[in-house]
This record gives C-alpha cells, structure tokens and sequence, in this order.
C-alpha cells in the first residue's frame, strides 16, 4: 500500500482509546474487529480526506492468549 501512495507521504501517529474487548475464541477476527475500531475513532475526529491504518495485536503463545502489549508488561511488573 505504501508503494502505490504518492511521494512526500506525510504519516502521523494517533493513538485513540478504544474498547479493547476480545473474544477468546476468535482471536484473529477480534483483532480486527478492534482495528478497525481504532482507525474509526481517529478517521472520525479528522476533518480531510486521508487514509487511516488502524492495527492492534494480541499476543497468543502455544494457545494461550496473553492479550496485548499492554497487559504483558503489567502481568511482568506486578
């Protein structure tokens, strides 16, 4: 996507709090469905024509779910 975009391309980061929520038997559709949450929340608040990227991870190691990246580093620290 970023290849086809024309040059200079500006990029900005926006970070908009969202509900995180998850379904834990459906982790790939879940991180879309917040994805897409996010980049609504920002695409909402901006008055131009632009492209929005939304993302989100979760973590899942041998089929645990350890949320994201946000949760690991509270579940280190406490």
């Amino acid at each position: 996507l970023l290849k086809v975009l024309p040059k200079p391309l500006l990029l900005e980061i926006i970070v908009k709090e969202v509900d995180e929520t998850f379904n834990e038997n459906d982790v790939y559709e879940s991180s879309m469905q917040v994805s897409k949450r996010k980049a609504m929340a920002v695409y909402q608040d901006i008055n131009e024509d632009v492209i929005v990227i939304g993302s989100d991870t979760i973590v899942v190691k041998d089929n645990k779910i350890y949320g994201n990246q946000k949760t690991i580093m509270m579940q280190l620290i406490c």
